[in-house]
């Protein structure tokens, strides 16, 4: 199996890559989710398959050498699904899952400017591909400086640049592909044959979603919205 990293945005399926690529590659050589925040990038050029919630400027060292693949997926779905998984996670005790138990999704989604919600709420998956999470070894105030100007800086900009990043990935999959994506992946990492695991992408909350929520949703996501947009068009 070629050497690969995996920029996992949250709520992308990424879960199910990961289960995938734990049945290719060695016993310990995957490294996933939050463990990229205390391996640093030299611990994870220790495994094989990196994959973790950190963006481009944390993946950046390892394009060259490894295959690079993202996933991602309609922002409406991704907010509601996020959404959805806090407001049942009782283990999650961040400030973001306490308000998704307290709120509804649309006053949760109104959050979404607020610096310590950014990241995960306000067109993430621009922020994943325009800079995104590095590491603690940066230091709180440092991290939170980046995201203060990411969220004040000029969009054209934003999108531009995660344009521009997402260019330099080797894969770029979609979450309403997933069966298909992930098995072209995997077929160009070495593996004949997958057993794809089913995709958790549920969104629930779609179905009685009113049109101010998703309305909300959608202002807060345009950017994602116009990322997934282009990137499409370069598949057909």
């Amino acid at each position: 199996m070629k050497p690969a990293i995996f920029l996992h945005i949250q709520k992308t399926a990424g879960t199910s890559v990961q289960e995938i690529a734990r049945a290719h590659y060695e016993e310990g050589s995957v490294c996933s989710h939050g463990e990229f925040l205390s391996l640093g990038q030299t611990g994870c050029s220790e495994h094989s398959f990196i994959s973790g919630h950190f963006g481009i400027a944390f993946a950046k060292p390892f394009l060259r050498e490894r295959y690079s693949f993202t996933f991602l997926r309609d922002p409406v779905e991704r907010v509601v699904s996020l959404y959805s998984y806090l407001s049942k996670r009782d283990d999650d005790q961040s400030q973001l899952a306490d308000f998704a138990k307290k709120l509804d999704l649309k006053s949760f989604v109104m959050r979404a400017k607020e610096p310590e919600f950014a990241p995960k709420l306000w067109n993430h998956q621009v922020w994943q591909l325009y800079h995104g999470w590095v590491s603690f070894d940066m230091g709180q105030n440092r991290e939170g400086k980046y995201i203060t100007q990411f969220i004040d800086q000029d969009e054209t900009s934003l999108l531009e640049g995660a344009r521009a990043n997402l260019e330099q990935l080797d894969y770029v999959g979609f979450a309403d592909s997933f069966d298909h994506d992930i098995r072209e992946i995997f077929q160009d990492l070495g593996a004949d044959n997958i057993d794809v695991p089913l995709a958790n992408t549920s969104a629930s909350h779609l179905l009685d979603m009113d049109s101010e929520t998703r309305e909300t949703i959608e202002e807060v996501t345009k950017l994602d919205r116009m990322l997934i947009e282009g990137a499409r068009a370069k598949r057909v």
